[in-house]
């Protein structure tokens, strides 16, 4: 029997005048726009699982929005949060001078925790336990397509990783903020991985 994963990176913040954990109005419409696109592929979400941070819970509600039907949040699971908000496996320290070194070079700390071999064993790890999440999910819902709202850099692209059992460097992916992947599962075996982008931009 197989699964619907729709692995969705939360929306963007746009903006130093936004709150960390926020999204503006606009970013918002985009995740409506994402979840009608959804629905014109036949997509709608049976189950809702998300990062604890809410522009993860937001994001995907959004979606569900525009799918025309909100089912609610199943589970707000840490093993999908935000590695840039200093917990486990990194050290607040460690996230602000990655920060400030991200502000020095003219990139963003997302590109750099990716490209850091310092950070690769925390990534990995972080990758590890979001994939036995997701094969959680897997197994508890089969033949559902389950919405998992997470976080780009320290998570999304550590997990298809570990989901797909490569090096980071081979996941050739990096996903932006509101994108949506189609991971597609048989019993708790990943089969394939379909790349949308974001498709409220688009």
């Amino acid at each position: 029997m197989k699964t619907t994963v729709l692995f969705i990176r939360h929306e963007s913040r746009e903006g130093s005048d936004v709150p960390l954990n926020a999204l503006p109005e606009e970013s918002r419409k985009r995740a409506v726009r994402s979840g009608s696109r959804l629905k014109e592929m036949g997509l709608t979400i049976d189950v809702a699982v998300s990062s604890p941070q809410f522009r993860s819970i937001d994001t995907l509600y959004c979606n569900m929005i525009g799918m025309g039907e909100v089912v609610p949040l199943t589970s707000a699971d840490p093993r999908l949060g935000d590695a840039l908000l200093g917990r486990y496996p990194f050290a607040p320290e460690e996230i602000d001078a990655l920060k400030k070194r991200a502000t020095e070079t003219g990139t963003s700390a997302e590109e750099l925790l990716l490209s850091d071999p310092q950070f690769r064993e925390q990534l990995m790890a972080r990758g590890k336990e979001g994939a036995e999440a997701i094969l959680e999910y897997v197994r508890g819902y089969p033949g559902k397509i389950i919405g998992i709202a997470s976080h780009g850099g320290g998570r999304l692209e550590p997990v298809l990783a570990a989901l797909l059992g490569v090096e980071l460097d081979a996941v050739g992916t990096r996903f932006e903020a509101g994108s949506v992947a189609i991971l597609t599962f048989e019993s708790d075996c990943l089969l394939d991985v379909d790349y949308l982008g974001n498709l409220g931009r688009q």
